[in-house]
């Protein structure tokens, strides 16, 4: 499984990948104007047949086992524009950014911190759904909930 990170924008590489691929994962904030700016992103992945799901990213942090009431308010944003969202989230940690200035992933920065065990969920999520696109694909009944 490959992975091709592409800008936020609709250039014709940006098309070509989304036409392309088998599962096109949006990246978004949790916030208003975050939300909007997925959704020329969204309305192309569906024009074009491609199997799509939104994930929340750079989120505050769940506080006792709660989501933030920002978060909450992003998926039901996204919920009712009918657009799949990752259950998880990927909260805005430091080891991100200082695995950036690492160049490194933050597996390789910090292989047993919160924000590792986050992009593992992620990354298995991911798995399952191009498996399940790829039997639907093959006519094997694709399962109702990818992630």
């Amino acid at each position: 499984m490959g992975f091709v990170d592409t800008p936020p924008n609709m250039s014709v590489s940006v098309i070509d990948a989304i036409q392309s691929a088998t599962l096109v994962i949006i990246p978004c904030r949790p916030g208003v104007f975050d939300i909007v700016a997925v959704l020329e992103t969204i309305g192309f992945a569906r024009r074009a047949s491609t199997p799509y799901a939104v994930v929340l990213n750079s989120a505050p942090p769940r506080r006792q086992d709660v989501e933030s009431p920002l978060v909450t308010y992003a998926r039901e944003c996204l919920t009712e524009l009918k657009t799949p969202v990752w259950g998880g989230q990927i909260t805005q940690r430091a080891s991100f950014l200082l695995s950036l200035g690492e160049d490194e992933g933050v597996k390789e920065y910090d292989i047993d911190s919160d924000s590792t065990a986050e992009i593992g969920r992620l990354r298995r999520a991911i798995e399952k759904s191009v498996t399940a696109i790829r039997g639907a694909r093959e006519g094997v009944v694709m399962h109702r909930v990818a992630a």
